[in-house]
């Protein structure tokens, strides 16, 4: 609009495209990468204890959970109360929403809000020992696909099932 008005000369208005192209080709990979990148540059970053920490913040305590499902969507939330029905209370769902989880909490449900394609996230889970499966179900892939190397960083050894909507998803969640 600004050239067409006359008020910018056609080269300023190359040199602006030019940046903003170039802003796209390094911010993709970067953000593709974030969560690896905050990862390795963790141990520069220097930790601020805050007197009283956000919810988000706060140590994790799984208890005597055998199941940790990822994701309370519909098929979390279904794996979950499967889960009740032929086993008893041995479930802690992880919903990213927090009104997500408060509803879940007040249909009786052990669901906590976390973020778990955070590395923090995993950093803030006390004792995984009980955890005999890890569900991810997660409606996105990439989702799926982090939670799965933030388990493996950590050595987890009990069982991993994910969900899957197309085929070639597979291949990146199978070991």
């Amino acid at each position: 609009l600004a050239y067409k008005m006359g008020w910018m000369p056609s080269d300023m208005l190359a040199a602006i495209a030019v940046a903003v192209s170039l802003s796209f080709i390094i911010s993709a990979p970067l953000n593709r990468l974030g969560h690896k990148i905050y990862q390795h540059s963790g141990k520069w970053l220097q930790e601020t204890a805050a007197e009283k920490l956000n919810q988000r913040d706060q140590l994790i305590n799984p208890g005597h959970a055998q199941v940790l499902i990822l994701g309370m969507g519909r098929i979390g939330t279904g794996a979950y109360d499967e889960l009740r029905a032929r086993y008893g209370k041995i479930s802690l769902g992880i919903e990213i929403r927090e009104e997500a989880a408060q509803q879940h909490r007040s249909e009786g449900r052990n669901v906590i809000s976390g973020d778990a394609t955070d590395p923090d996230f995993w950093e803030r889970i006390l004792d995984t020992g009980h955890v005999k499966l890890v569900l991810l179900a997660m409606p996105h892939h990439q989702g799926n696909q982090t939670a799965l190397e933030q388990l493996q960083r950590r050595n987890y050894k009990g069982q991993i099932a994910a969900i899957a909507e197309y085929p070639d998803q597979l291949e990146g969640l199978l070991e």
